[in-house]
């Protein structure tokens, strides 16, 4: 069952949809927009409900903007009324962050959960059915553990581990498999999640850098023109994940010689052959 965490100060709209929600997920009450952020820190929720309205009049958007920089991955549902009041406030809520809209009386606050979490994890099943059917399978197991340490912001230090392997051994695999090094098919990883969420329409490039764990906006940029030559804007194209697939495959094609040379934007080359994660 999921949890979702909610603050809607009107009290037949939350029991409306506890109502809707139950069986499905648990509802934890947050009595102010602020507790709302509490909750979501202290606790991991897989998604927030907050009202559109709010009885101080407070307006919603530097609530969403503040809550999208602290929580990138988290998605959020704005719930609103059907009047004028709250309609003209939906397309300034999806600018600041927020991921869906409920429409109260309208929509299912059941069908709208499961239709939201469902499409963010077929965006991280999209990206490792296409490994799977592009690369060969040692290829493809390698780069799907890169999309998940990429995801939870790890990066290259968590992958010995998790490989059961010292660093040399992990470099070895990677070659083995014809990938390039670790460090960069974890930027390949990283600029395809933020592709994959950029082609959603409302999600800002900082959000998408923030969810593939860029440590900015720029840094994508500088990472998809460097590894693909395309700005942050073409890749919200409806091909721009086909490109990316196909120019990490033709960049697989280069000599072992340009993989020493590689340099990422979390790493920095020290020597020869070796690479130091920056601090």
């Amino acid at each position: 069952m999921w949890r979702v965490a909610a603050h809607i100060p009107f009290p037949d709209v939350l029991w409306r949809l506890v109502g809707e929600l139950r069986g499905t997920a648990t509802i934890a009450r947050c009595l102010t927009r602020r507790s709302l952020l509490v909750r979501a820190r202290a606790e991991q929720v897989h998604a927030v409900f907050v009202s559109i309205a709010e009885p101080s009049g407070g307006p919603i958007g530097p609530f969403l903007t503040h809550f999208r920089s602290a929580f990138p991955t988290v998605p959020c549902v704005v719930v609103a009324h059907p009047r004028p009041a709250d309609t003209r406030l939906i397309a300034p809520a999806l600018r600041a962050g927020a991921d869906q809209v409920l429409l109260i009386g309208i929509d299912d606050g059941r069908e709208v959960l499961c239709s939201l979490l469902h499409t963010l994890a077929d965006d991280d099943r999209l990206i490792e059915s296409m490994a799977t059917r592009r690369l060969r399978p040692n290829a493809a197991f390698l780069f799907n553990l890169c999309c998940r340490c990429a995801r939870v912001g790890t990066g290259r230090a968590a992958l010995p581990a998790q490989l059961g392997v010292e660093s040399r051994g992990m470099e070895r695999l990677f070659d083995t498999a014809g990938l390039p090094s670790p460090a960069r098919t974890i930027a390949w990883a990283r600029l395809l999640i933020a592709a994959s969420h950029l082609q959603r329409g409302h999600y800002s490039v900082e959000r998408a850098a923030a969810i593939a764990s860029f440590p900015s906006a720029a840094a994508l940029g500088r990472t998809s023109q460097r590894l693909a030559m395309m700005r942050p804007s073409e890749l919200r194209s409806a091909a721009a994940v086909g490109h990316l697939w196909d120019r990490l495959t033709e960049s697989m094609s280069t000599t072992d010689g340009a993989r020493n040379l590689e340099i990422c934007d979390d790493v920095a080359l020290q020597a020869p052959g070796r690479l130091e994660t920056r601090a």
